[in-house]
């Protein structure tokens, strides 16, 4: 976001809040009170132990031009 708005890192966190519904009745509710800006570490993209992938379709034959 710094690319865009350089002085987003001013506001200290930007509030946002995701509600899910379901039958016209709120299920959850998760607030976001603050954002930085970091490098993630590669470890988040791990799997967990005993998780079983499978491949999925190719997509890519379908956006060949």
């Amino acid at each position: 976001m710094s690319e865009w708005w350089p002085d987003i890192a001013k506001l200290g966190g930007v509030p946002l809040l995701v509600r899910e519904y379901k039958y016209d009745s709120v299920i959850s509710e998760v607030m976001l009170t603050a954002i930085r800006q970091a490098v993630p570490s590669a470890s988040l993209l791990d799997l967990p132990d005993g998780y079983q992938m499978q491949e999925g379709p190719d997509y890519a034959q379908w956006y060949m031009r």
